[in-house]
């Protein structure tokens, strides 16, 4: 995945952009609603940590799909 600078953006903007960049949005989010489930009341709590658990495997595997994906040849004829 090729990263291109602008020469508009801010300072500092291209850092934030690198650590908002993919499958780490998904797994942060699904943190925040795993701890949210753990503070509420039993069954939304159970929905939401399970939610979570899940939102955190899917962004982990979709992490490191991308990463094989990134270094494996494609299986298409003439690449």
């Amino acid at each position: 995945m090729s990263r291109r600078t602008s020469a508009a953006e801010p300072a500092g903007w291209g850092g934030l952009r690198a650590a908002l960049d993919g499958w780490d949005v998904l797994i942060v989010l699904s943190a925040l609603m795993t701890f949210a489930g753990l503070a509420l009341t039993f069954s939304v709590g159970i929905a939401l940590v399970v939610m979570g658990v899940l939102g955190m495997l899917a962004g982990v595997a979709g992490a490191r799909g991308a990463e094989l994906a990134s270094v494996m040849p494609s299986g298409r004829r003439g690449d």
